[in-house]
């Protein structure tokens, strides 16, 4: 009502001219809310304005600063999404894992791949320097451990062990000749003639 008496223009007569008030209005104009409302509105400066001296916190930066968050934005409230994410970066790590050991199995396939190549071309470059050197084969050497002409055993560790192997046989024949002999005469003289017999008596091989 006050705030409608003095919004009134003044007529010639010097009266305030004023809009009908219907009784609804005058009615909600007594409530006790809106008054409160009204005279808080009508005085000078608002309650939730800030004194003319507040200059703002001096740890929360200003709305356009480029560190500034809203109080709306600084929770995410879409748990969907959250856990959305939560499982793509897990995946993500997964994936990573993944790519890791491609990459390690790749490199050790390429090195093993590379060290036998190169190992390739050292033996065919050794063969044809050899080849152009003509000293691949100087002498045509077999497989035996023995001259085949000579019979004589060769000075290597084969023809070595042939000589051994050979010599052990040749004593197993004569111990085996001599044992044959003695069992199948059992006197050593001949019964006939008195003469006395040639008993073989193993000797070691040279």
């Amino acid at each position: 009502m006050e705030g409608a008496r003095s919004t009134g223009d003044v007529g010639p007569s010097g009266f305030r001219n004023i809009e009908p008030v219907s009784r609804q209005q005058r009615e909600a104009a007594r409530d006790k809310d809106y008054l409160e409302k009204s005279r808080i509105a009508a005085r000078r400066r608002g309650v939730l304005d800030p004194p003319a001296n507040y200059f703002g916190s001096p740890v929360v930066p200003v709305p356009k600063a480029p560190s500034y968050c809203d109080e709306h934005d600084r929770f995410n409230r879409d748990v969907a999404e959250e856990n959305h994410l939560r499982k793509q970066d897990a995946l993500q790590k997964k994936e990573g894992v993944y790519a890791t050991k491609r990459v390690d199995h790749y490199n050790r396939e390429h090195g093993i791949k590379a060290a036998d190549q190169a190992a390739e071309q050292r033996e065919a470059a050794r063969f044809e320097g050899a080849c152009a050197a003509g000293t691949g084969a100087r002498r045509n050497q077999g497989g035996e451990s023995f001259n085949i002409i000579t019979l004589d055993y060769k000075p290597t560790s084969g023809g070595q062990t042939l000589a051994s192997k050979d010599s052990a046989y040749q004593e197993r024949r004569q111990e085996r000749a001599a044992h044959l002999y003695s069992r199948g005469h059992s006197v050593s003289h001949n019964i006939i003639t008195g003469e006395p017999l040639k008993m073989p008596t193993p000797t070691k091989p040279q």
